[in-house]
């Protein structure tokens, strides 16, 4: 369904650790080359050992919403006609990342194979690439997103079902294995565990909602832990 996937010049330049192109290296055309040229983005070099701001957190039953179907990596998506769903991220990552500066996805119409680029989702100190789950066309961006300055958007607190990121066409699905209500909380309660064995000992006190510090590297590693390979720092 989709074309052959490249890498990024920015990844065999080794200036990020992981970015494929989803426009067949037509760089003028592309929202992350503009972000890497303009300086707004740190050099790759010296990055890993620095500190980045998390946030913390704070799993409940309410974060499993009836007419969602949850994936493992805290992807979700939700049908809406046929052959047409939502997708988005999970309150959990939601909850770590906080509010995004700017949400940048292939353009409408655009044809995505499995573990093509999905959307990046850019934050104050980093840029987070996720990988398509699943064969797929992009119909549509959810408009939430579209606002050229997000800094007012509050994600965590905005209700679930509307924080999807796009809108796709796709086939079959009946070969993904979704997760019981029980499933979606033990892999919060795992991945929450897992967080905290990354925070300094001078952090392990703190409350839900506060934010931790973690290393780029670390962190990087956390996340392509924790998302099965689809969520990765740029």
């Amino acid at each position: 369904m989709g074309s052959k996937v490249q890498k990024c010049i920015w990844m065999e330049a080794g200036a990020v650790d992981y970015q494929l192109c989803p426009l067949n290296l037509n760089c003028d055309q592309c929202d992350f080359y503009v972000e890497m040229t303009s300086g707004n983005h740190p050099a790759h070099h010296n990055q890993a050992s620095k500190l980045i701001n998390l946030g913390l957190p704070r799993i409940t039953e309410l974060d499993f919403l009836a007419g969602l179907q949850y994936l493992r990596g805290h992807l979700w998506y939700k049908h809406i006609g046929a052959g047409l769903i939502q997708l988005g991220i999970d309150r959990f990552l939601w909850q770590l990342f906080s509010s995004p500066r700017k949400i940048t996805t292939p353009a409408a119409g655009a044809k995505l194979a499995d573990e093509q680029c999905l959307t990046w989702l850019q934050f104050d100190e980093v840029i987070v690439y996720i990988k398509a789950p699943f064969p797929s066309q992009i119909v549509q961006v959810n408009q939430l997103f579209q606002a050229p300055d997000l800094a007012g958007l509050q994600a965590p607190l905005v209700p679930l079902d509307e924080l999807w990121l796009l809108e796709l066409k796709v086939n079959h699905l009946e070969h993904l294995q979704l997760l019981s209500k029980v499933d979606f909380s033990k892999m919060n309660q795992t991945d929450h565990a897992r967080l905290l064995r990354l925070q300094p000992a001078a952090q392990e006190a703190l409350p839900a909602f506060q934010k931790l510090q973690i290393g780029r590297q670390d962190f990087s590693n956390y996340l392509q832990l924790i998302s099965n390979n689809r969520l990765f720092v740029c």
